[in-house]
């Protein structure tokens, strides 16, 4: 992960929403900090700059990153506050969906002729 994070650190000036995106929500799903990616302010800056291009799916990941980073606890550079609020209300205005392994669980315990409840 830190070679691709200094790939990336040397071409964010090329990274378009969705790459920025994509790349926040990996390390955060991946559970892998970077100090080489996150640790400064380019990536935020970056971020901010592109801000009103990026579409609700993209806003949608970088809102998981952003609590991602909340849960970790570090002291490293946040998207702000406005911008945050942007990607919550992108997230929340997401219909929710079941998961592949919720999907799964509920097909076993069917299976076991069990009436699960699903929540979303």
């Amino acid at each position: 992960f830190e070679a691709v994070a200094e790939l990336a650190l040397s071409r964010l000036h090329d990274f378009k929403p969705q790459d920025m995106a994509n790349i926040a929500w990996a390390y955060a799903v991946a559970d892998v900090p970077s100090v080489t990616l996150f640790g400064g302010c380019r990536f935020v800056e970056r971020c901010t700059v592109a801000g009103t291009t990026f579409r609700d799916c993209e806003l949608q990941q970088l809102y998981q990153w952003q609590l991602w980073l909340g849960e970790r606890g570090g002291a490293w550079p946040r998207l702000p506050s406005p911008f945050v609020e942007r990607c919550r209300a992108a997230m929340c205005a997401r219909d929710g969906m079941p998961s592949q392994l919720q999907r799964q669980v509920v097909s076993a315990l069917k299976l076991l002729e069990l009436r699960p409840r699903e929540e979303v």
